[in-house]
């Protein structure tokens, strides 16, 4: 059997990972990355809030043409795309320089939680399928050999990836590490053919 798990069709188990010990016995997640990644919410939500509605607010009250509107408007939502993804660069980049450091796995955590709400309100989603998003995964360390086609879901650890040459990825989660039970293990990902 295979407990607390949702097998796609075409897969084959051989084996349950699944902790059998009563859930008095499992370990409990540590309080301190519990609350590290609460008060990275509490300050997200607000830079979030403050980085677009002045923009919109202030374009809104000082400019009379509408198309001049338009367009300052969505030269903003650009710039504010550009800052996000350059502050999630940074966030890449404090992780592979503490590869071979304690502060590794806390810092990776950290990354992989919050990877995917800064690609989101980067809007990465609207470069998906194209060559500039092939260039962008460069751009974080990703190696694309080839054509790449990604719809996926969800992507961390773009260092560790590397793309075969017609590669096709949709709607699936690409990582360069994955953990079992308190083991984490961090090693290159290529992916190939079509997910």
């Amino acid at each position: 059997k295979v407990y607390r798990s949702t097998v796609q069709p075409l897969i084959h188990v051989e084996r349950n990972l699944y902790d059998a010990r009563s859930d008095s016995e499992r370990p409990r997640p540590a309080w301190g990355r519990v609350i590290q990644r609460e008060i990275y919410y509490l300050i997200q939500l607000p830079i979030l809030f403050c980085a677009f509605f002045p923009l919109y607010e202030v374009v809104s009250l000082s400019v009379d043409s509408a198309a001049l509107e338009i367009f300052l408007i969505l030269f903003g939502v650009g710039v504010q795309c550009l800052s996000w993804t350059v502050f999630l660069r940074l966030l890449d980049f404090v992780v592979v320089s503490s590869k071979n450091t304690p502060a590794y796995a806390p810092l990776l955590y950290t990354a992989a939680t919050h990877g995917w709400s800064l690609q989101n309100y980067s809007l990465w989603f609207l470069w998906y399928g194209t060559v500039p998003f092939n260039f962008l995964l460069s751009s974080f360390g990703a190696k694309v050999e080839g054509q790449l086609l990604y719809f996926g879901s969800l992507m961390q650890d773009m260092y560790s990836l590397s793309f075969a040459d017609k590669t096709i990825v949709d709607d699936s989660i690409l990582t360069g590490h994955y953990q079992v039970y308190s083991k984490l293990t961090c090693s290159p990902s290529h992916v190939g053919g079509t997910l």
